[in-house]
């Protein structure tokens, strides 16, 4: 999943391995836990909560992300403030994660997008003793969404993604 498409296919995933999240969001698994091989987030967005919080701070893309946090969660602007809302809690993919979540990639660039929420994922992950990896790209202006685009970081990001989803194969 990328950008808010990574929010999504991480909610999903959350639904299919932790069933207290599955409950709280009153969504039933449709899968098996152990039929997901793994997850992939490219640039994702893992806590709604913190949308506009962005690397490299631009006050463009600032505004622009937390209209979309507040189209994408709510009717009304109040409730995308309060971090304690329900709504806001299923949106916090790290906060809800299990040992159970699949092995994972998370990817993110370093310039107007999460690096930090990406670091913080794999972190958990690796504390709950959840295989993934981290693909920080740093060198030069690495923007969100990056891996769309034909670059070095993106060919670097390609390798690295592949060979972490062929170890899972063996």
């Amino acid at each position: 999943g990328s950008s808010a498409g990574g929010l999504i296919i991480g909610q999903f995933s959350l639904v299919q391995t932790n069933d207290k999240y599955a409950h709280n969001v009153n969504i039933a698994p449709v899968l098996n836990a152990s039929e997901i091989s793994a997850v992939v987030f490219d640039s994702a967005l893992l806590d709604i909560s913190r949308i506009s919080e962005i690397q490299t701070p631009d006050i463009l893309t600032e505004f622009l992300f937390k209209q979309a946090g507040k189209s994408y969660l709510t009717k009304n602007n109040e409730i995308f403030l309060r971090n304690s809302n329900p709504e806001i809690h299923a949106g916090i993919i790290i906060a809800n994660l299990t040992k159970n979540f699949p092995p994972t990639f998370v990817a993110d660039g370093n310039m107007s997008t999460f690096p930090d929420q990406a670091t913080e994922l794999s972190e958990k992950l690796t504390t709950l003793g959840v295989q993934n990896e981290l693909f920080l790209a740093t060198n030069d202006n690495v923007v969100h969404g990056f891996m769309a685009s034909s670059s070095k970081a993106t060919k670097i990001y390609n390798f690295k993604k592949l060979a972490f989803l062929e170890k899972l194969t063996e």
